[in-house]
């Protein structure tokens, strides 16, 4: 027989309902964006020898992903309960956009120039990473969310995701600039193999950001596993 549901039992799950929304959202999400990157990157290395200049691209994007997941990764760690509509919609929208970044490389698209907006697509889901980091911004409020003894860390907390803002905002700026270059000005001087050469250059500096941000985060994560236990061990001595 069910067991009858208790406030206590509400109150538990509210708790856990914002964690475990980006879990969910980012569980499904990565596995479709992984399943397209997977058929896209066949698709290149069947026709390597025309189409070796998207490895760059998709390289790139494979990275964007791994940024998204580090960085969620150390974020519902230290997510409070208070949510809204955009702790849905930002995850959701940047799912399709993750799709997007691989699906535009592929060669079966019926535009066959259609790839050169990837830089576009990586600036729209850079953007709707601001979107979602400033949402979380407002939604948590140092004080009432962190006890005295994590105050610290909580700050720390903080600033790296204000620092998250910036860079993903300097970021899809970049993105945008580098994408109308190549959309409107590139084509007009360069033929298709220099043009896909240009391209990959302008791509390149996307790989080491993403790659830095990632190992960022992860060392972020460590920082979160050390405190927490740190505190844990001095408050088991406070009561020995």
């Amino acid at each position: 027989m069910p067991a009858p549901l208790s406030s206590e039992t509400i109150k538990q799950r509210l708790l856990d309902f914002p964690r475990d929304n980006y879990l969910y959202i980012g569980s499904f999400m990565r596995s479709v964006a992984l399943a397209a990157g997977t058929l896209v990157l066949l698709e290149i290395l069947a026709g390597l020898d025309q189409l070796w200049p998207r490895l760059i691209p998709w390289s790139a994007s494979l990275l964007a992903i791994m940024v998204t997941y580090t960085t969620w990764g150390r974020g519902v760690l230290l997510t409070n309960s208070r949510g809204n509509i955009w702790d849905v919609v930002f995850p959701l929208l940047i799912g399709i956009a993750e799709f997007c970044l691989f699906g535009i490389l592929s060669p079966r698209m019926v535009d066959p120039l259609i790839w050169r907006w990837w830089l576009i697509v990586l600036g729209f889901h850079t953007l709707l990473a601001v979107g979602l980091v400033h949402n979380r911004i407002r939604n948590t409020s140092l004080q009432d969310d962190f006890t005295s003894e994590m105050q610290e860390l909580a700050t720390e907390y903080d600033q790296w995701i204000r620092t998250d803002r910036r860079g993903a905002a300097a970021g899809a700026g970049l993105a945008f600039v580098l994408g109308c270059l190549a959309l409107t000005v590139l084509p007009w001087w360069l033929q298709e193999t220099c043009y896909s050469i240009i391209y990959d250059l302008l791509a390149v500096p996307f790989i080491g950001i993403f790659g830095h941000v990632c190992w960022r985060s992860d060392r972020q994560r460590s920082r979160i596993d050390e405190y927490a236990f740190a505190q844990r061990r001095g408050n088991n001595q406070a009561d020995g």
